[in-house]
């Protein structure tokens, strides 16, 4: 009911279908068919047709998802549910919502995708999404699905997560407040929801937040851990030895899901043995030296001699049962079929394995698992836990990729670590001369920017700083941006500077950069930008006033009534940017009574601006290459017809190399989404284009054909 409320009252989707919720692991699937033996298929083929095996009903694949699903429901409406899904699956009625394909064993994940196509094949009125890492989703794009990547969070976000933080722990809203300026993001990061969520979670428990991640998921850890020795003999440090051992053991195996069996095994070897028992001791009799053997002799065989048998196995210690059970149902496990137990969230299992690797001294680990995605957030941890000098200068010392992967790992390992360890130095200095580079890819360098931020390093305002005296005018706007996010008062002034800069972005960026620094100050300045600059700066002194909550859009609405005409056209832009019910008001009372035609029509384009936000739909189907009507007109002024399917493919080859800017951009575009091994090189040809577009296009092309398929691509 929630979920179909919110699909109709937030994003506008008036079909009525019923949500099914499905993690991956828990599907309980027939094995991958064997390839059949060459010798063996041509027998079959050559074999008389009346001795051919009768054809097989194939499966239903609706089948496995009903019954992973039934059997997660309650008792009460367990015999009716496997109905209900399969009506609501026929009928088309049903949305289909696929969790944690990434967490399939790797040796299962083949037969998954199989399963997935197939069930798309049989019910295509089903929707289905999948929630995939960004890294090789390329099968799913090959079964037919389009890839949207999940927005990153936002400060805003945030303060909504507090705010309902607040009210569930029964606070008020300075609590909220309060809660949502200790939660607010580092500048240049996107937080990971599961960070913010814990964090919040401990301020609910204990009415701090942690200074970092490391501690906010060992707090978190422990909370969970607390239950554990309320029925069982463990203590919480014995439970967290038990945890920290079976995280590091799936790491290493490259599993994701453990038994009974192996939890038992794990608690067996903490739990202290039970004391020796003094009466059997005393029964212990001597051992008679064995007799000469006997020749050997026909007739009915002789019992193995008592010392031949295996020894007795040694008593288990008392309460490892209760323990067993307490540690699935802390909280920290979650069940993934019959005898299959998984960690709530792959990060909880990072830190964890991370936390034993600093226990048992297993540094070497990290050595052999340095660039292995998998391990990414155990790595991450281990940053914040123990010294990782010598894993930062290998990785420092060997060559990077096309995209500097290898410089943002020991960025991230720097943003994770404490602010004395002396290796964050050499980071943030390669950082800084990696950002100050003059002929830097545009997306390169905003994420050089974006990683010294995100070390909230004490001289990042003086590395600024220094960029804003370069003679490159991308340099010192990005240079303003970052000095604008470290939302420092001080800085207003060199904003106000960069206002009279020659080239007009940098101005813009001064003007963005006061909004970023927020608060009365912050928006004072916006509101001088807005009355007294010329017309650009004004236009985006107003866009970035509708960005700073209910201040800034007060404002807007007050500038409505000023006397300059020019002022008031800058403030339709905000005012179309807020996207709200009053703004609109405003903007048809203005296109209706305003005295100026320059303001009338202004209005008149802001309304039509806001209609096209509201009516924009967005398009979920794959690319068709030979229905790409820029292409087919491309291709017919060149006598070069399109054909069909794949072979449409050598005249979008021509268009990226021989076509103008448009023309390239829109070839860059196309193959972001269905190019493959073979448009890498077409597209690292366009790195070298004069124009700043296109080489940044195709650069962001070639990130996400590497994402989708795992290609690493060399540099040069």
């Amino acid at each position: 009911v929630f979920a179909e409320d919110n699909a109709q009252t937030v994003l506008g989707i008036e079909e009525h279908r019923l949500p099914i919720y499905l993690h991956l692991g828990e599907l309980t699937l027939e094995p991958e068919p064997p390839a059949p033996l060459a010798p063996l298929a041509d027998a079959l083929a050559n074999a008389p047709a009346s001795s051919a095996p009768a054809p097989t009903k194939p499966s239903d694949p609706a089948q496995p998802l009903i019954d992973a699903v039934a059997a997660r429901l309650p008792l009460l409406i367990q015999a009716n549910a496997p109905g209900m899904l399969r009506n609501a699956i026929k009928r088309g009625e049903a949305i289909l919502l696929l969790d944690g394909l990434d967490e399939v064993e790797a040796d299962a994940r083949s037969n998954a995708m199989r399963w997935i196509t197939s069930f798309c094949e049989a019910n295509a009125g089903v929707r289905v999404v999948v929630a995939a890492v960004p890294i090789g989703h390329a099968p799913l794009l090959d079964a037919g699905f389009t890839a949207i990547a999940l927005a990153p969070w936002t400060p805003a976000h945030v303060t909504r997560l507090a705010e309902r933080w607040a009210r569930a722990a029964k606070g008020g809203e300075q609590d909220a407040a309060r809660l949502a300026e200790t939660l607010k993001p580092v500048p240049g990061t996107a937080p990971l929801p599961i960070d913010v969520t814990l964090a919040a979670f401990m301020w609910q428990k204990r009415g701090s937040v942690p200074p970092n991640r490391a501690t906010a998921y060992g707090q978190t850890v422990d909370i969970f851990l607390e239950s554990v020795q309320a029925t069982s003999p463990m203590s919480p440090l014995l439970a967290r030895a038990a945890m920290g051992r079976l995280a590091l053991s799936l790491f290493k195996e490259n599993r994701f899901t453990t038994t009974r069996a192996e939890i038992e095994k794990l608690v067996t070897e903490l739990l202290p043995p039970p004391p020796p028992d003094p009466r059997k001791a005393a029964e212990v009799k001597p051992v008679t030296p064995p007799l000469p053997e006997a020749p050997a002799e026909a007739g009915p065989a002789t019992p193995t001699p008592a010392a031949e048998l295996p020894p007795p196995e040694p008593p288990k210690p008392k309460g490892v049962p209760e323990s067993v059970e307490a540690l699935i149902k802390c909280g920290l496990l979650v069940e993934r079929g019959k005898d299959r137990f998984a960690f709530a969230h792959r990060r909880v299992q990072g830190y964890l394995a991370a936390w034993q690797i600093t226990q048992s001294g297993e540094g070497a680990l990290l050595m052999q698992h340095l660039e292995d995605a998998e391990w990414s957030d155990v790595l991450e941890f281990c940053a914040g836990l123990v010294n990782v000098a010598p894993l930062v200068d290998m990785l420092l010392k060997r060559d990077d990729d096309l995209f500097h992967s290898r410089l943002w790992t020991v960025a991230t390992w720097a943003a994770s670590a404490g602010p004395d360890v002396a290796w964050r130095g050499k980071v943030l200095a390669q950082l800084a001369q990696f950002f100050m580079q003059s002929d830097q890819l545009g997306p390169l360098r905003q994420r050089a920017m974006l990683a010294l931020l995100s070390t909230q390093d004490k001289g990042l305002g003086y590395v600024f700083k220094q960029a804003m005296a370069s003679p490159d005018p991308l340099v010192r706007a990005l240079a303003l941006r970052g000095l604008g996010m470290l939302s420092r008062e001080q800085d207003l002034p060199t904003f106000e500077g960069a206002l009279k800069d020659s080239d007009a972005s940098v101005g813009e960026a001064a003007v963005r950069a006061m909004g970023s620094v927020g608060g009365a100050t912050g928006i004072e300045h916006l509101a001088s930008v807005l009355l007294e600059a010329d017309e650009s700066q004004r236009k985006v002194a107003a866009l970035t006033l509708a960005e700073c909550g209910d201040e800034g859009q007060r404002l807007l609405k007050d500038a409505v009534r000023e006397d300059d005409m020019l002022v008031r056209r800058a403030t339709t832009f905000g005012l179309a940017a807020t996207r709200a019910d009053w703004a609109r008001e405003i903007l048809v009372k203005l296109e209706k009574d305003d005295p100026q035609w320059f303001v009338r029509s202004a209005a008149s384009e802001a309304l039509a601006s806001m209609q096209s936000v509201q009516e924009y739909a967005l398009d979920c189907s794959p690319i068709a290459l030979d229905k790409q009507g820029w292409l087919v007109e491309w291709g017919a002024t060149r006598g070069m017809p399109v054909g069909l399917g794949r072979s449409a493919e050598p005249v979008l080859m021509r268009a990226l190399a021989e076509g103008d800017a448009p023309v390239k951009l829109a070839a860059i575009h196309t193959l972001a989404n269905i190019g493959g091994e073979a448009a890498i090189e077409p597209l690292r040809a366009q790195l070298a284009s004069s124009d700043p577009d296109v080489h940044d296009a195709a650069y962001q092309a070639l990130k996400a054909i590497s994402d989708k398929t795992g290609i690493k691509i060399a540099r040069g």
